[in-house]
């Protein structure tokens, strides 16, 4: 069964990284997608391609190479093998969801007068985002070993109920208040864009591309809630539920699947239907069939 996991996991591998590394390329090398939205779209490729790159030593490339156990196996599953850096990215990842929900509520809102962020101040959020997921996960890091008898990292608390409250904080701020969140700012935006029109002085065709720009962001929202949810949830049930999955089985590995399968949807799904970002891709690889189903970037702006 490992071996199985190590080639699905390879496949999500390389699914992820291609367009990820191509998004931040571009993203890089073009001075003109240097706008707030793409930023967000550089982290949140960079979110992804941490995530990837967790699943090389942890899936991949674990049928290759005996896992050392003692001081080694612990310090190898603390900063590799445990899913430490996989739940980084996660959080991250999240946390930039959250921002690009809001950066829609505010960019439905001319009228109300709401600043937006400067490209200095979205930095700094974004840092905080980092740096925040860095600190949220690194309680189970601390605790993470080695077992030889079974063969995976394992988490040893303190005291059990340490680990039941630290899934219940993991599920709640990883997972359900952002996911809250997000769903009553982009209710509101919904409602804006398809209530009664208020944009007088707005054209009909950037209307038009911010309800497709806001229905792509509510259906990467939605893909990163189905794709973790089987990863939170088990991870919940590890310690609350253990009869019904076990801490490192291959059920609880497996429910990390839909995990690298986000990260490989969020380019290809969001920023690749970017007229804009289509443009400067067709610049660095000359790829024609970039041209199809453009959207315009007004909405972005």
């Amino acid at each position: 069964m490992q071996v199985v996991l190590s080639v699905v996991f390879s496949v999500i591998m390389i699914l992820n990284l291609i367009p990820n590394l191509l998004v931040v390329f571009v993203m890089i090398r073009c001075k003109s997608s240097q706008t707030s939205i793409n930023f967000l779209f550089l982290n949140l490729a960079l979110a992804d391609i941490l995530v990837a790159t967790s699943l090389i030593p942890q899936y991949v490339l674990r049928p290759a190479y005996t896992h050392p156990d003692g001081w080694a196996g612990t310090l190898l599953c603390k900063l590799f093998t445990g899913g430490f850096t996989m739940w980084v990215g996660g959080c991250a990842s999240t946390v930039i969801h959250v921002v690009i929900a809001i950066e829609r509520f505010y960019a439905t809102r001319p009228e109300k007068n709401l600043r937006k962020l400067t490209m200095r101040e979205l930095k700094l959020v974004i840092a905080c985002g980092w740096i925040f997921s860095v600190l949220t996960e690194l309680p189970p890091m601390c605790v993470m070993y080695y077992d030889k008898t079974r063969s995976s990292c394992f988490e040893n608390w303190s005291k059990p109920v340490f680990g039941k409250i630290y899934t219940v904080f993991t599920f709640l701020v990883d997972f359900a208040i952002p996911l809250l969140l997000m769903a009553f700012l982009y209710s509101k935006t919904v409602k804006v864009l398809w209530g009664p029109s208020k944009h007088c002085s707005t054209s009909l065709a950037v209307i038009m591309s911010r309800k497709r720009i806001t229905k792509i962001a509510i259906t990467v929202t939605v893909l990163h809630a189905l794709c973790w949810l089987p990863d939170v949830t088990s991870y919940l049930l590890a310690y609350h539920a253990p009869g019904l999955v076990e801490y490192g089985s291959i059920l609880y590995h497996a429910c990390v699947i839909p995990v690298g399968l986000s990260s490989c949807l969020n380019p290809i799904v969001y920023t690749f239907q970017s007229q804009k970002f289509r443009t400067e891709m067709r610049k660095v690889i000359g790829c024609r069939w970039l041209q199809k189903n453009e959207v315009s970037d007004h909405a972005l702006k």
